[in-house]
């Protein structure tokens, strides 16, 4: 499972590295979209970024759910995931209820991957920040182990003051 498809390019490689493989992918739906989607990081109008994503998307092996990640326990009340990649919202309390929704969607040793997480929240004022706060306490409480050792390494993280990591967990 995929929280925050984007564009669909990383489910797109997902689907063509694993394609015996059922990948549910959720983001909002195309009404839910903010209304100015210039998509910084993407430079392309919401038009170009809806076909764009539907281009992507478009594998047998995806499953693509236009949802609130807060439903999710409610959508997927009977499934649960070997892995899941979250990638949403990145602030609170959407990412909290998203790492603790997720860990109930996972199955005994699944692994969940958190995009987007500084390790000491001292270091950057940036909102990124708030996904490291309830991996830690899933992580304290003993429910999940965690480790922190794939560094996310793009032409802007390189030159940061500060390092975004990207979060390994496996389900106790």
């Amino acid at each position: 499972m995929e929280i925050g498809t984007e564009l669909g390019r990383f489910t797109n490689f997902i689907s063509k590295g694993f394609k015996s493989s059922k990948i549910y992918t959720i983001d909002l739906n195309e009404n839910q979209l903010p209304k100015d989607p210039s998509f910084k990081e993407n430079n392309i109008s919401r038009n170009d970024f809806v076909r764009e994503r539907s281009i992507n998307l478009n594998e047998e092996n995806i499953n693509f759910i236009e949802i609130n990640s807060f439903d999710l326990l409610k959508y997927f009340d009977k499934d649960k995931f070997d892995i899941i990649w979250l990638d949403g919202d990145h602030t609170n309390p959407q990412v909290t209820m998203d790492v603790l929704s997720t860990y109930y969607l996972l199955k005994k040793n699944g692994i969940l991957i958190t995009d987007d997480i500084y390790l000491n929240q001292n270091d950057s004022d940036n909102f990124l920040s708030q996904g490291f706060q309830p991996i830690k306490y899933l992580t304290d409480i003993k429910k999940i182990k965690t480790f922190y050792f794939n560094k996310k390494v793009t032409r802007r993280n390189s030159f940061a003051k500060t390092k975004k990591f990207i979060s390994f967990s496996i389900k106790i």
